[in-house]
């Protein structure tokens, strides 16, 4: 038989076995759905006069003891990113004498990011200060859960 021309062996796969697959592939997306989702919080936001302020760890998904990157955005009252502005943020644990304040820098498209370190767990009381040329500093806190 010359080459090409042998005869082909070729199975056909139930439906059964696909849907099994189409079931395996959902389960595995809701999985990774599910355990990103514990990984990764949605962001901390708030409103004050034009300005919408997030503040969400990245990297190391939900605040830990020890050093945490954050990111703070800024976004005007249509959602367009705010760069023009100095960003602070300073956090404490009330009582017990922790605390310290840092300044961001600036990336790209109204995000500002720095590294916040949290010696022990428990609520932490954020504020991020916000100042803009020609206009009043913004103040706004958050509370964060650290584990």
């Amino acid at each position: 038989m010359p080459w090409g021309d042998e005869p082909r062996n070729r199975r056909k796969v139930s439906q059964g076995a696909l849907g099994g697959l189409a079931i395996a592939v959902v389960a595995l997306g809701w999985l990774a759905y599910s355990f990103l989702g514990e990984l990764v919080p949605p962001p901390a936001t708030q409103q004050i006069a034009d300005l919408e302020i997030s503040l969400y760890s990245t990297l190391t998904g939900r605040p830990q003891v020890g050093i945490n990157q954050f990111e703070v955005k800024l976004r005007d009252r249509h959602g367009q990113p705010v760069s023009q502005a100095e960003v602070d943020v300073a956090y404490s644990m009330g009582s017990m004498g922790h605390g310290s304040r840092t300044v961001t820098r600036p990336e790209s498209y109204g995000i500002f990011s720095t590294m916040l370190s949290f010696p022990m767990a428990g609520t932490w009381h954020v504020e991020v200060m916000v100042r803009r040329p020609g206009q009043s500093e913004v103040k706004l806190p958050f509370s964060l859960s650290v584990q």
